[in-house]
């Protein structure tokens, strides 16, 4: 097992025994194994988004200090190169130019260091959302529906797609009288920064517990229409209360 698999496994352990603690704390009575199993799960995925996004933002702190060090690098070279010359006129000591020869096999050996820390975030990244979206698969096949404290999500059969869309609208705004508050169509700017491939959903902006989002919601279980619901921040999911229609969006490969 690899290191980073190793920090999973750890974390997920945690996570397990934090959820079974923090359902203790706050008078949660699971409906039995299940139930627990689905809020545990629920649990898990949030951490798995939590380290993608943790380990993302550490990742890039790397490139960052790596396209410094290699800067630095290209500096010590030069100086080098031209300590060389000087040597060879007798213009400085053989001591000050192996210190600077010194400071070069030190940069590089910075460098490599830095590389081996982003491949190694990008390896936890991807091994993360590997196992996300493996989670994920799993449950759509198990269960139609799964509610948690903060998302619903319905494993509607099915083939629904953007072109389907219209549909919809139209079922909405002639009940309501308005159009569907579409939020998104398809991925956005924001959800690429969440990693999120979202290219064959769409998001609405209502409430599930409201009047209008129960009604949604009851539609698309009619028409075994997939979606996932949010009453609130999920992070790594949602910003905000929401309705998602479509498959949950899986994680993206890292770039």
């Amino acid at each position: 097992m690899t290191k980073s698999v190793t920090v999973i496994a750890t974390l997920i352990s945690i996570c397990f025994f934090m959820s079974i603690s923090s359902a203790a704390q706050r008078n949660i009575k699971p409906a039995g194994k299940q139930a627990l199993t689905q809020y545990v799960i629920a649990e898990v995925l949030q951490l798995n988004d939590e380290i993608v996004i943790t380990t993302t933002a550490y990742k890039d702190h790397l490139l960052i200090v790596l396209e410094s060090q290699q800067v630095e690098l290209e500096r010590i070279t030069r100086e080098v190169d031209l300590q060389q010359q000087l040597l060879r006129q007798d213009l400085i000591s053989r001591k000050e130019f192996e210190e600077n020869k010194l400071a070069v096999a030190m940069a590089n050996y910075s460098i490599k260091i830095t590389k081996r820390r982003i491949a190694g975030a990008e390896k936890l990244i991807a091994e993360t959302q590997a196992q996300t979206n493996s989670v994920m698969m799993q449950q759509e096949i198990k269960e139609p529906e799964h509610r948690t404290g903060v998302t619903i999500r319905y494993d509607g059969k099915a083939q629904w797609s953007l072109a389907d869309s219209k549909k919809i609208e139209n079922f909405f705004s002639s009940r309501f009288g308005y159009s569907l508050p579409v939020a998104a169509r398809g991925g956005t700017d924001l959800h690429r920064r969440m990693n999120l491939d979202h290219s064959n959903a769409m998001d609405v902006a209502l409430h599930p517990d409201s009047a209008e989002g129960q009604v949604l919601m009851n539609y698309l279980r009619d028409a075994g229409i997939p979606y996932l619901a949010f009453r609130g921040r999920f992070a790594g999911k949602s910003t905000g209360a929401h309705i998602h229609i479509g498959k949950p969006s899986l994680r993206l490969a890292s770039p």
